[in-house]
């Protein structure tokens, strides 16, 4: 998963890996002109338990029969056709000398046409000097949100106080509201907490929140947030969205080095 900042996050996509033989699944947002390769890469750095050994990636057809994936493919390529989950299979530990001849001619055959068509689009990386690095990004943990909007409440209560004791006047609900709303709306997609931890907000497009959406966002929290089971929709979707983000169609997501 790449970030390169704001517009980066035009083309993501929330992608579910499943290791069946571990009966456990990973969930990475990534831009889906990625290639399946850097999504693999992506995911055994957050499950270094997850999908080692001689494997096939694969999804489901109509028809429920496991089809493989080419890791050199774009994963928009299945996006596009609704295909967002895919599964680790086991790999045949040996073909016959007849197939083995046969696919090597065929992978001979690929590579001949790749060399004469143009090369693929590359995927964007964020430089930084000279060295490329490259960033995954998954749904934000509760506990780090939880964190995140402690230290904010610090930065709010400040800001106010300020406020009161030079112009006499300080709302700490209108002010905790146009904070939240202006810096999620920012380039920065994130409260001074949220940047602290390493969290992003954005639409479920990975698109940066307007202003209004933002605004909106966070008042809502006001309504939600008193009723406990605004906080259990965390535990209930595999986006961790609380009751506000679903309504405001927002989530939040954490950036991880690899």
């Amino acid at each position: 998963m790449i970030t390169t900042g704001k517009s980066d996050y035009q083309a993501m996509e929330p992608i579910v890996l499943i290791d069946g033989r571990r009966n456990k699944e990973t969930h990475i947002v990534i831009p889906v002109n990625n290639q399946f390769e850097d999504l693999l890469a992506a995911a055994r750095r957050l499950n270094a338990d997850m999908f080692e050994g001689e494997w096939d990636l694969c999804y489901l057809n109509d028809k429920k029969e496991a089809v493989a994936v080419d890791l050199e493919e774009e994963i928009s390529t299945y996006v596009e056709q609704g295909i967002d989950t895919f599964y680790w299979r086991y790999r045949k530990p040996r073909l016959s000398r007849a197939a083995e001849r046969a696919k090597r001619s065929r992978e001979r055959q690929k590579e001949f046409r790749q060399q004469r068509q143009k090369p693929r689009r590359k995927p964007q990386m964020r430089t930084s000097g000279d060295a490329r690095q490259v960033f995954s990004m998954e749904y934000a943990a509760f506990s780090r949100r939880v964190f995140a909007w402690i230290i904010d409440l610090f930065v709010v209560a400040v800001i106010s106080g300020f406020l009161f004791r030079f112009f006499h006047m300080a709302s700490p609900f209108l002010v905790l509201t146009l904070y939240y709303a202006f810096m999620e709306s920012s380039a920065s997609q994130a409260t001074l907490g949220k940047m602290m931890l390493g969290l992003r907000v954005t639409d479920s497009r990975g698109k940066t929140l307007t202003f209004s959406k933002a605004f909106m966002r966070n008042v809502l929290r006001y309504f939600t947030t008193p009723f406990i089971i605004g906080g259990f929709f965390i535990f209930s979707n595999r986006k961790g969205q609380a009751l506000h983000d679903l309504i405001a169609d927002s989530v939040v997501i954490e950036e991880v080095d690899y």
